[in-house]
């Protein structure tokens, strides 16, 4: 997953960086759940890790060799870091909200959707409180 090294730095500094957020927007799609697999290393429960813990996080998630200046060169991108903290949730947030916006999915209406549905009777109201009740973090 680690990206060819060039003579040029900056580039290939920036294509490893590109390669990171490529890797974890795939684990995403696969559906992995990356604020836990961060949140692991955030004692606090804060949103925030150092950049080496960010590196062992993608370690977990199998790459390895990610070192704390390219993790913090992703954390740039999303203007997600402060020194050697890395601000993880807002990457993720992030990410997740460009898939929305590259899919389709930010412009769905969720009110929309489900007055349609009870509308039209396709589905059944006990089916509904069960899909509601299986998103339910409070559970």
């Amino acid at each position: 997953h680690e990206s060819v090294r060039s003579s040029d730095g900056a580039a290939s500094q920036q294509r490893n960086a590109g390669t990171i957020v490529r890797f974890l927007e795939k684990a995403m799609l696969r559906g992995i759940d990356l604020l836990s697999t961060f949140g692991r290393y955030d004692s606090l429960n804060v949103g925030r890790i150092t950049a080496s813990e960010f590196c062992a996080a993608l370690s977990d998630l199998g790459m390895s060799s990610v070192v704390s200046r390219e993790a913090l060169e992703i954390a740039d991108r999303y203007k997600a870091a402060a020194g050697d903290i890395i601000f993880y949730r807002r990457i993720i947030a992030e990410m997740i909200k460009q898939a929305d916006e590259a899919t389709g999915a930010a412009n769905i209406d969720i009110v929309d959707v489900v007055k349609k549905l009870l509308n039209g009777s396709q589905t059944a109201m006990q089916k509904l409180k069960e899909s509601f009740e299986f998103y339910d973090r409070k559970k």
